[in-house]
């Protein structure tokens, strides 16, 4: 008889120690997973701060472009000076949920993609295109030479377009991120 209890001691000890790991572990398991999604919420609060951040860039722009045509249309176009830095956009939330999948989560995949146009076109060598362009125009205007209004306005159009599609495109966006 003190066998038995001594086997049955042993079981129940067994079977205490068992659950009592599976139950550390499931609460490992769950304290993880609300870790988890505490992180990813703060992941996309900051991407959501990223992309007002790069709206407002783009606002900045679009405000230098219009100084642009004013200088264009008034023959002042040497007295402008402003510069387009693209390259200086926030990627860094961007790029850390493009790189985790956790943009995937969120968005669809012609969201994303449209998404990557507007980074990449944000970047040091678009800069370059657009500053290099505005130079040389006014450096056409200054030596009177091969000034052509219409071109550079040309120039300007493709530009706020292009600014704008892009600032429509991350307010959608954001408006997506919005409504999860």
């Amino acid at each position: 008889m003190s066998n038995n209890l001594l086997n049955l001691n042993y079981l129940s000890q067994g079977v205490g120690i068992f659950f009592g790991v599976l139950s550390g572990a499931a609460i490992n398991l769950i304290v993880n997973k609300i870790s988890e999604k505490n992180r990813e919420k703060e992941t996309i609060k900051y991407f959501k701060f990223e992309i007002d951040l790069n709206i407002s860039k783009i606002d900045t722009w679009l405000e230098s472009l219009n100084d642009y045509r004013n200088a264009i249309n008034s023959d002042t176009l040497d007295t402008y000076s402003g510069y387009f830095d693209l390259s200086r956009v926030a990627t860094s939330f961007y790029n850390n949920t493009f790189y985790s999948g956790l943009l995937y989560k969120y968005l669809n995949f012609e969201d994303v993609s449209h998404l990557q146009v507007i980074y990449t076109e944000f970047s040091l060598s678009w800069e370059n295109l657009l500053n290099t362009q505005t130079a040389n125009n006014i450096k056409s205007f200054k030596e009177k030479k091969d000034y052509r209004k219409t071109e550079i306005t040309q120039q300007i159009n493709f530009w706020t377009k292009k600014f704008k599609d892009h600032k429509k495109t991350l307010n959608e966006i954001k408006q997506r991120f919005n409504k999860r």
